[in-house]
């Protein structure tokens, strides 16, 4: 079946799943948004970042970097999004 993540009125423009499918970054409007899926009740979301309005982001999940134009300068700007191994607490590798 289909679960909805959010139900928030936000204009969605690009949407990237992190940390394998634990994890979404979410581009709406002006703000990039973390969204930790939890089996049960609702979300956690987190802003991660103001960015340029209607820009389009990057998210290269290989080394777990989002770039993305800041909203003041529209300087080019990257982020880390913690990589997956951050939050698989008590494993080794």
């Amino acid at each position: 079946g289909v679960k909805f993540y959010h139900d928030h009125s936000w204009r969605i423009r690009q949407c990237f799943q992190v940390h394998g499918d634990s994890h979404m970054l979410m581009n709406a409007g002006d703000r990039l948004y973390l969204i930790e899926r939890l089996p049960q009740g609702r979300p956690h979301i987190t802003t991660v970042a103001r960015i340029r309005k209607g820009a389009d982001v990057y998210y290269d999940r290989n080394i777990g970097k989002v770039y993305y134009l800041e909203s003041g300068k529209g300087r080019l700007t990257a982020l880390s999004i913690a990589p997956s191994s951050i939050l698989s607490f008590g494993t080794r590798d």
